[in-house]
């Protein structure tokens, strides 16, 4: 892949895969996504006006 580095080369095949590589691909991108997420959130969580049950 021209431009990438070669994590992302390897995601972007990984992703393009069909069958279990990609699904195992899958399953990880989406936890790495998740506990990003998650952090983002903690991180925010001192500096947001919200708060209560929303």
């Amino acid at each position: 892949m021209v431009g990438l580095d070669e994590e992302s080369a390897g995601w972007v095949q990984a992703l393009s895969e069909t069958g279990a590589e990609r699904d195992v691909a899958f399953d990880r991108l989406h936890g790495m996504l998740v506990r990003v997420a998650l952090r983002e959130v903690r991180r925010r969580a001192t500096r947001s006006p919200v708060n209560g049950p929303h």
